[in-house]
């Protein structure tokens, strides 16, 4: 829950790197949520809560993405090719690679800032 936490502390903030574990807790989190929600949207026949709780944490997910493809020293704008039918895929095994340990463009690696 401490990535969750902080992921939503840093909601907005597109700067820096976010580790494999940061960014895959917090969507971890958001998944089992959104289920949770769609269950019970469609246990009560409504569709609120499940948008609700995409919509606000659409910020902070793509933010947390942003801060991961710069983990892996790529432009966070290569997010957007996710919008293209089955690239999301090769977005996700992206994202799954390991953290490169040395300084990028980007600044040094999350475990270098925790240790600090």
């Amino acid at each position: 829950m401490k990535w969750f936490i902080g992921c939503l502390r840093r909601y907005a903030d597109f700067t820096g790197r976010a580790g494999r574990a940061e960014f895959w807790n917090f969507f971890l989190v958001y998944i089992v949520v959104a289920v949770v929600l769609g269950l019970i949207d469609a246990q009560f026949n409504i569709t609120l809560l499940a948008y609700i709780w995409t919509a606000a944490l659409l910020v902070p997910y793509i933010a947390v993405g942003t801060r991961r493809m710069h983990d892996l020293g790529f432009s966070g704008l290569l997010l957007l090719i996710a919008l293209v039918p089955f690239v999301v895929i090769a977005v996700l095994i992206m994202l799954a690679l390991p953290s490169k340990p040395e300084p990028n463009k980007y600044g040094h690696g999350p475990r270098i800032l925790a240790e600090a």
